[in-house]
């Protein structure tokens, strides 16, 4: 009777050791898959340098966006998502959602880029408020996918941005500007003199002819020497209130009797030129000086 305990014994302790071998060997050749479905999660960083603001002329005749913010979009894991604003908080401006706009809401891959912007709605709502005062936002927007490889199907981000309505420099007011200026000399104190009084732009790339009568065929002027007279002769203080930066002239030349005057103006933050007027940033005010008897040199 012991003994037939003692086999019985034997045998469990057998095929117990040989179920645990089994389960080993089944462990390493079949190791067992992770299929639980991942979180989608997006995230974005700003671009054109970190930049979070949105500008915009609100001029009485003017709807006009001047900056946008750029986010470049990482979806986790590899899905498309879309994407719609669906809530805005501010204790400025009472903007609402439907006041903002995505470039981009549907299949939006890691690498996109999305431009949040206005909408007309959201400009025209802007016309009352304060110029040059940026108006801080959140902006929360929902990503979502459809893909069955993911459990959780939403990722949601709130993004702090800013946005400025700008105070527009007009045509008129850089005319005036010139104009004030009156007379001035080539050499900055005596010699050939030129007067703006009469300066008027005109359609055909700012470029603008003045002409001295009051040089000597005997003397040479500086083109560079008359650039800086002129821009010393605008006021700095006209600059400022029109919200203009100090003028760029390197790109004057001249040739033979005339000596062609480039100013570039930019504005100062806050500030933003007029449709009509825009290209005196890059092309900038052409004004040609022309003497009736001598000549211009470097």
């Amino acid at each position: 009777m012991k003994k037939s305990i003692i086999k019985i014994a034997l045998c469990l302790i057998a095929v117990l050791f040989a179920v645990s071998c089994g389960n080993n060997a089944n462990s390493s050749t079949n190791p067992t898959i992770n299929d639980t479905p991942k979180n989608l999660n997006v995230t974005y960083t700003f671009l054109n340098n970190g930049n979070s603001r949105i500008d915009v002329n609100t001029a009485a005749n003017n709807n006009q966006i001047k900056k946008e913010v750029d986010l470049k979009i990482t979806v986790s894991p590899t899905v498309s998502v879309d994407a719609k604003i669906t809530k805005v908080t501010s204790t400025g401006s009472a903007l609402e959602a439907a006041d903002f706009t995505l470039s981009k809401t549907s299949s939006i891959i890691t690498g996109d880029e999305i431009k949040i912007t206005l909408s007309s709605t959201g400009i025209e709502k802007l016309k009352t408020a304060a110029k040059k005062t940026a108006i801080n936002y959140t902006l929360t927007i929902e990503f979502t996918t459809a893909s069955q490889d993911v459990e959780n199907k939403t990722s949601t981000r709130d993004i702090s941005i800013s946005v400025m309505p700008l105070q527009e420099i007009t045509k008129t007011q850089v005319e005036t500007m010139i104009k004030n200026v009156g007379s001035f000399y080539a050499n900055g104190f005596s010699g050939a003199s030129f007067n703006t009084s009469s300066f008027q732009l005109n359609a055909s790339g700012f470029n603008i002819d003045v002409t001295s009568n009051s040089d000597s065929s005997s003397t040479t002027y500086s083109a560079k020497n008359a650039a800086a007279s002129l821009s010393l002769k605008i006021d700095s203080s006209a600059l400022y209130n029109l919200g203009l930066n100090t003028p760029d002239y390197s790109s004057t030349t001249y040739s033979g009797k005339t000596a062609n005057l480039v100013f570039k103006f930019t504005p100062i933050f806050g500030y933003c030129f007029a449709n009509d007027i825009e290209s005196i940033m890059t092309s900038g005010l052409k004004i040609n000086l022309k003497l009736s008897s001598s000549s211009w040199k470097d």
